[in-house]
């Protein structure tokens, strides 16, 4: 007995001497707070002293009930923080519902976010001048605090949790975010030509956002001169190139991202071990889903705002996939934002049509939260409507639920066009390219589906099996990632380690005319050269 307590006492000790200092730095939005906030429980339980960094924004998406967080720390703790938040918010999901282009919407978006990144900078400042952390974690859209790592040279990881159309440096071999191109068109000469025309212009727009952020943290003199000095390109780089990427998507989504030694697949930052446990719903969701075989649930995301005319369609479309004689055992569970409820309970009234439908036991219409992990978990639900929102999507086929997306922005259209290649859903967008696209972005937002596009996709979804066992692959491979545990494991091995130096390719280091074989290539254009104007002359 007395053994077994000395033995039990070894682990908790041990367990408590690797404790390390993390810092965690997420924006408030719910699509970057709620997968980071995975990861800051896993290492709660593993012991580490977590310091979390955020906006009072999201306190609407976590409960830190019951989570064991060293420190919870806002950017503004004034009066009316949360409401100035949740305004600008607002203000930013009303504008980018009427932007024509994806790379309107992308930069508009990282400027209406420039606020957020100076307060990380100061706050972040702040503390490293009380605390040296063995880890700081960011998140990627928090470009500019990266720099930060270098007073102590912290490690320092970046998780990629919902954005997968990108890479860490312009790379006109992968899919530009603003160029929503399927592989078939891709590889094609016009769609290679397309996608250096958007790569080369969105990295020019985000480099002048980083680079006026850089300008606005060197005249702050509230910032001191050492965090101030360090704000500059060249430690952007030399951090980033510094920092291990935790990546939330599996392989098959974005293969050409998981060239780089600094990448480390995770398929999701979900704690696995949760995953096929049994979650609980509210009663009247349990009886309503239970009561119901063929549920299609519907959940388009808390900021996506449909148009009128996208609501006619959508609401149409349903009408008639459920009217089908072969889908006469189907029914829909339907979540909306407030905004999109509204405008369902007008359209509604206007389609006379559909006042049937609608007070039919065969379609729920909810404006309020639902846990949409736990449905999607429900073994009723057969079919899952997104917005292509990457946490949705994910969740989705980590339950081996096929999808129906209808991208509003940002890397929706990608996931989407991304889901539908690997049979693991349809899209209701879709674009051919033309010559014109090349010197015009088209309005990829502002495109237009069918009802009859609604039903014939919810239709294939629900009884066609390919999409069911695409959605069950995508679900294995994510879960093969080893989700927040091996997240964890990554981070800690990274803090032992110190950095990832003795990973780097030597070819890294070469020149770039060395890299690309700019040399050799001219030393054999010289030789051939030589060798044609001696044949010339000797014969």
């Amino acid at each position: 007995m007395i053994n077994k307590i000395i033995a039990v006492l070894f682990f908790v000790l041990l367990y408590f001497t690797q404790a390390k200092e993390v810092l965690v730095v997420a924006p408030g939005l719910g699509g970057h707070i709620r997968p980071n906030f995975d990861l800051v429980k896993k290492l709660s339980t593993r012991g580490h002293q977590v310091t979390l960094l955020t906006e009072s924004l999201a306190l609407r998406y976590i409960n830190t009930t019951g989570v064991n967080i060293k420190e919870l720390i806002l950017t503004d703790t004034s009066s009316g923080a949360l409401e100035r938040e949740l305004i600008n918010d607002s203000n930013l999901n009303s504008h980018v519902a009427n932007i024509t282009n994806l790379m309107d919407g992308i930069i508009h978006f990282f400027s209406n976010r420039s606020e957020m990144e100076l307060s990380f900078y100061k706050k972040i400042s702040e503390l490293m001048q009380k605390q040296k952390y063995d880890l700081m974690m960011v998140d990627f859209s928090a470009f500019t605090v990266r720099p930060l790592i270098f007073p102590n040279n912290t490690p320092c990881a970046i998780s990629w949790g919902t954005y997968i159309a990108s890479t860490d440096v312009p790379d006109i071999n992968v899919v530009a975010l603003t160029n929503p191109l399927n592989s078939g068109i891709f590889n094609t000469f016009f769609g290679r030509i397309h996608n250096i025309l958007r790569s080369v212009t969105f990295t020019f727009s985000i480099a002048k956002y980083v680079l006026g952020l850089f300008s606005r943290i060197n005249q702050d003199v509230t910032i001191p001169e050492t965090f101030r000095s360090l704000a500059n390109v060249a430690n952007f780089n030399a951090a980033t190139d510094r920092c291990m990427s935790i990546i939330a998507v599996p392989p098959a989504m974005n293969p050409e991202r998981y060239r780089n030694y600094q990448h480390r697949f995770v398929g999701t930052f979900m704690d696995l071990s949760e995953v096929t446990k049994p979650q609980q719903v509210e009663h009247w969701i349990e009886h309503w889903l239970t009561s119901h075989k063929s549920v299609i649930f519907a959940a388009l995301g808390t900021t996506t705002f449909l148009s009128e005319e996208r609501m006619k369609s959508f609401l149409l479309g349903l009408d008639y996939f459920l009217t089908r004689e072969s889908n006469k055992n189907a029914s829909v569970f339907l979540a909306l934002s407030h905004q999109n409820y509204v405008l369902f309970q007008q359209v509604s009234l206007q389609m006379k049509n559909l006042n049937k439908l609608i007070v039919s036991d065969r379609i729920k219409v909810v404006s309020d939260f639902v846990p949409q992990r736990a449905i999607l978990q429900h073994e009723s639900v057969k079919v899952f409507i997104s917005h292509g929102g990457t946490g949705s999507v994910m969740e989705s086929l980590l339950y081996g639920k096929p999808i129906l997306n209808m991208p509003y922005h940002f890397d929706h259209h990608y996931t989407s066009i991304k889901v539908q290649e690997l049979n693991a859903g349809l899209s209701l967008f879709s674009w051919e390219p033309t010559f014109v696209d090349l010197f015009i972005e088209r309005e990829h937002v502002k495109y237009v589906f069918t009802a009859e596009d609604v039903s014939e996709k919810l239709s294939l979804l629900l009884h066609d099996n390919k999409f069911t066992k695409g959605a069950k692959s995508l679900s294995r491979e994510i879960m093969y990632g080893g989700g927040a545990e091996r997240a964890v494991y990554e981070m800690e091995y990274l803090m032992d380690m110190g950095n990832l130096d003795y990973q780097r390719p030597l070819y890294m280091d070469y020149p770039f005319y060395s890299r690309y074989y700019l040399d050799f290539i001219l030393v054999v254009v010289v030789i051939m050269y030589l060798s044609f104007k001696m044949i010339n002359v000797l014969f």
